[in-house]
C-alpha cells in the first residue's frame, strides 16, 4: 500500500470513527438515511465513488458529506425518501437534549408527589442508554 493510499485509509477511518461517536447507536441508520437522501436528491450515489478528494478519500467517505445528507434526510422526512421506513434511533445529542428537558428543576422528575414522576424517571433512564 502506497503512502497516499495509507493516508487516505487513515482519513476515511478517522472520519468514520468521528461519525460513530457523534451518531452513537444511530450510526447505521443515519448512514442508510444519508444514502437514501442522496439517492432521492441526486438520482444515485455513484458520484460519491467517482470523486477523489485531495487527501485521497472518496467524496462519500468525508464525514461532512455524510452529515449533510443525514441532515437533509431528517429535513426531507421519512415518507419522502425511497426505501424502507423504520423507527428512528436517537443520537447521543438528541438524548442529552431530551434528558435536559425532562430533568428541569420545575418538572415532575424532581417532584416525588407528581403523578408523572415515575414515568419521567423511567424515561430518563432509558434515554441515558443512548449516551
Amino acid at each position: 500500500m502506497s503512502q497516499r493510499e495509507s493516508a487516505a485509509e487513515d482519513a476515511r477511518y478517522q472520519g468514520e470513527q468521528e461519525l460513530r461517536q457523534e451518531f452513537g447507536k444511530a450510526f447505521e441508520q443515519k448512514l442508510e438515511r444519508a444514502q437514501m437522501a442522496a439517492n432521492t436528491l441526486l438520482g444515485g450515489t455513484e458520484i460519491f465513488d467517482e470523486i477523489t478528494l485531495s487527501d485521497g478519500r472518496m467524496l462519500g467517505d468525508h464525514p461532512e458529506i455524510v452529515r449533510m445528507f443525514a441532515s437533509l434526510a431528517d429535513q426531507i422526512g421519512e415518507d419522502s425518501l425511497e426505501g424502507q421506513t423504520t423507527e428512528m434511533i436517537m443520537t447521543p445529542e438528541e438524548a442529552s437534549r431530551q434528558i435536559a428537558e425532562m430533568t428541569r428543576r420545575d418538572g415532575p422528575y424532581w417532584d416525588k408527589m407528581h403523578p408523572e414522576h415515575d414515568s419521567y424517571i423511567s424515561q430518563v433512564l432509558t434515554l441515558r442508554e443512548y449516551l
